[in-house]
C-alpha cells in the first residue's frame, strides 16, 4: 500500500522580527524618547503620540504582526498606554492600542495582566470604554477582530 506522508511544518508568516529590524525600526526610536528607558519616565504624556502610533504603525500597516511585536518588545503597553490611561486619556486609538497589545502578549504566551494589577484604579473604566468601542459600527474588520 501507499506510504503515509507526514505534514511539513511551514514557517509562520508571523515570525518575530530580527534584532537589526528592531534596532532600526522607527518605533524603537519613538520608544527610546518616550517610554522605553528609565529616564523617559518623567516625560509628559502626549495623547497625539498614541494616535500617531496607532494610525501610522498599526492601522495603516494592516495590523502587521511584526510592527505589533516591536511595540510589545518596547513595553509600550506597560510604560505608556496603561500608565497614562484614565478618564481624560481614553480615546478610541488608546483603547484599541491597549487591546491589540494585550492580544499580542497573550499570543506570545506572556501574561498581559501584570500592569493592570499594579495600576488597577481604571480597569473597570477601561472595560466600559472597550464595550463602547466595540459598539462603534465604523470599526474596520481588523479592529473588530481584536475586540
Amino acid at each position: 500500500s501507499g506510504s503515509v506522508k507526514m505534514p511539513v511544518r511551514k514557517l509562520s508568516v508571523y515570525d518575530a522580527p530580527f534584532v537589526n529590524e528592531i534596532i532600526n525600526d522607527p518605533i524603537t526610536h519613538l520608544s527610546s524618547r518616550h517610554w522605553l528607558l528609565e529616564n523617559c519616565m518623567d516625560i509628559s504624556f502626549d495623547k497625539n503620540l498614541i494616535t500617531e502610533i496607532y494610525e501610522s504603525h498599526i492601522k495603516s500597516q494592516n495590523f502587521n504582526r511584526k510592527r505589533i511585536m516591536i511595540l510589545e518588545f518596547s513595553r509600550y503597553l506597560e510604560n505608556y498606554l496603561w500608565k497614562y490611561f484614565n478618564i481624560q486619556n481614553c480615546d478610541e486609538a488608546h483603547v484599541l492600542s491597549i487591546v491589540i497589545l494585550i492580544a499580542e502578549k497573550a499570543r506570545s504566551k506572556i501574561s498581559p495582566w501584570a500592569c493592570f494589577i499594579e495600576k488597577n484604579q481604571f480597569v473597570d473604566f477601561f472595560f466600559v470604554k472597550l464595550y463602547e468601542t466595540a459598539l462603534n459600527q465604523s470599526l474596520s474588520h481588523n479592529e473588530q477582530r481584536y475586540i
